[in-house]
C-alpha cells in the first residue's frame, strides 16, 4: 500500500480435485434462478497506472433451476455489505522481489507500469450417460500466468528468466 503497510495474501488450495463449490442465486423480476454447483473457472487482475484495479471472472455451474427466495431462501445472504469500501488503485499497488517470502520487507520495490495475472482452475464437467447435466465439476491442473511492463532501465529482469532465477 502507499502507505507502506503491506498486507500478506495466502492461498491455500485443497489438495483434492473436489473443491468448494457455491449456489449462485439470481433476484429478477421475472424470476428468480439458481446455479448449483458454481465454481470460479478462472480470475484475471488488472493493475494499470492511473486507473482503478480491475478483475474479471468467469463462473461455471450446472444449468439453472427456478427458484423462490420466498421459498426458503431468504435466511441466505443475498448482498455483500462492507463497512468501508476501500478502492484499490494502481498507486496503492507496490511489487517486490525477494530471494524468499521472509525478505519482502527490505525488498527493494520495482517500478511497473502494469501488471496482469490469471489463476486458472482448470475445470472439467464430469458428464453421464442419461443427462445433459454435469453430475459434477472437478478441478484439473491449475496454472498461475502473468505478464507486466517496466521501463528498460537495465537486463536484471531478463537475466533472472533467463539463468532461471527464481524469487519470492
Amino acid at each position: 500500500s502507499a502507505n507502506g503497510t503491506a498486507y500478506n495474501h495466502t492461498f491455500t488450495m485443497a489438495q483434492t480435485n473436489q473443491h468448494t463449490s457455491l449456489a449462485v442465486l439470481v433476484d429478477d423480476p421475472n424470476g428468480d434462478y439458481m446455479f448449483e454447483l458454481g465454481m470460479m473457472e478462472n480470475l484475471e487482475l488488472t493493475i494499470e497506472t492511473g486507473k482503478l484495479a480491475t478483475f474479471a471472472a468467469n463462473m461455471v455451474a450446472r444449468p439453472s433451476q427456478t427458484t423462490s427466495f420466498a421459498a426458503g431462501i431468504n435466511s441466505i445472504p443475498t448482498k455483500a455489505t462492507l463497512g468501508t469500501e476501500n478502492k484499490f488503485i494502481a498507486s496503492n499497488a507496490q511489487i517486490r522481489l525477494a530471494s524468499d517470502i521472509n525478505n519482502f520487507g527490505p525488498a527493494p520495490e520495482i517500478n511497473l507500469q502494469n501488471i496482469k495475472i490469471t489463476f486458472n482452475k482448470n475445470l472439467k464437467r464430469k458428464q453421464i450417460l442419461g443427462s445433459t447435466v454435469p453430475e459434477d465439476i472437478i478441478n484439473q491442473t491449475m496454472s498461475v500466468e502473468g505478464s507486466f511492463q517496466l521501463p528498460y532501465e537495465n537486463k536484471i529482469y531478463k537475466d533472472y528468466n533467463l539463468q532461471d532465477t527464481y524469487k519470492a
